[in-house]
């Protein structure tokens, strides 16, 4: 199966990207708070922790914030992911003998985005021509905002996952 990446526009209205922000926001304290958890376990106790471990203590952590329900499980985990493969490109360039750089914090305006790496918790809609909509969420508190773009990938062709980043002040779909 070939993989293709198409990016779209979207068009948030001011409460929908105001929502948009405080969920990068989020992501963003997520992806600190599990570099700070792994930073303090290597020096504290000489041990390091899997993607798995900080993906299993998910349910406890969104116990401990209900913020992050709204986000979806599988949008945290992308997110965790994200961390766990700087760490592995980290590990891969000390091994190779290049210079590292160690994975560091990002700033809530250095954090670009977020991924939904399943079709469970958003559907994209396309209208005719260019115009579409991405529906995030379920029920009543789904997030439905406008689009503009494309595929070329032909009628049948359905997105496996979709990466909401911002970039100069305006928001693309991947």
């Amino acid at each position: 199966m070939q993989r293709r990446k198409v990016t779209l526009k979207l068009y948030p209205n001011a409460a929908q990207a105001a929502l948009l922000e405080a969920w990068t926001r989020l992501h963003c304290e997520l992806y600190n708070a599990a570099l700070e958890e792994r930073i303090d376990a290597w020096r504290k106790a000489g041990k390091s922790i899997s993607y798995y471990a900080q993906q299993n203590a998910l349910p406890q952590i969104k116990a401990d914030r209900p913020e992050l329900n709204e986000l979806g499980s599988h949008a945290l985990q992308q997110t965790l992911r994200r961390l766990d493969l700087a760490f592995a490109a980290f590990f891969r360039r000390v091994k190779a003998g290049q210079t590292p750089g160690f994975p560091g914090f990002k700033s809530a305006k250095r954090f670009s985005g977020f991924a939904y790496p399943d079709p469970a918790s958003w559907q994209f809609m396309q209208h005719g021509g260019s115009g579409a909509t991405l529906r995030i969420g379920s029920g009543d508190a789904a997030l439905s905002i406008r689009a503009r773009g494309r595929h070329r990938l032909g009628p049948d062709a359905e997105p496996n996952d979709i990466t909401l980043t911002r970039h100069n002040g305006q928001w693309f779909v991947w």
